[in-house]
């Protein structure tokens, strides 16, 4: 399913382009503030939603080297298309797999405030995809790009734990 990987690495590419975009001091005095407040909360839509489609894919990729065929379509029609993907909302997806990845994610997200800033990527997307744009007047393209690498570093981590439970049944 290298489609898929390819996918997470266009999305990916995207939000950097975005992101490196509004760091630009030369272009950011052409946009203006509103335009620059505007994109950085299109970029945190992108950020949520690279959590939520990474790890839809991952776990895609997994079942369709572990289980029937059957199990894999079941999984894609049933996932849920407008999911909160707080960090409970994930480990119970991952202990649906494996007890051990929920367990091993509780204690990832854990560290360094990463559960914080998970939780509050996905509270701006929500905030913002329901008109309350107002409620999030916090969000800067600093935040937005610590928001963006944890992202990252989210999908390093769920995809290294599948590689690694893979790898032991090889």
């Amino acid at each position: 399913m290298g489609v898929v990987t390819t996918d997470r690495v266009h999305r990916r590419q995207r939000i950097e382009e975005l992101v490196n975009f509004l760091k630009s001091s030369d272009k950011k005095s052409n946009i203006g503030a509103e335009i620059e407040s505007h994109l950085t909360k299109h970029v945190c839509i992108l950020i949520s939603g690279h959590i939520e489609q990474s790890l839809k894919e991952i776990i895609l990729e997994y079942a369709d080297i572990e289980s029937p065929p059957w199990v894999l379509r079941y999984i894609d029609k049933s996932w849920a298309r407008s999911r909160n993907m707080k960090s409970a909302v994930i480990i119970g997806i991952l202990n649906s797999f494996n007890d051990d990845w929920g367990t091993l994610f509780d204690k990832w997200i854990m560290a360094n405030d990463r559960k914080k800033e998970l939780n509050e990527a996905i509270e701006w997307r929500n905030t913002i995809s329901h008109g309350k744009e107002s409620d999030v007047s916090n969000i800067t393209i600093k935040s937005a790009m610590t928001k963006f690498q944890l992202s990252c570093d989210f999908v390093n981590f769920i995809e290294k734990l599948v590689h690694n439970e893979l790898t032991k049944r090889e």
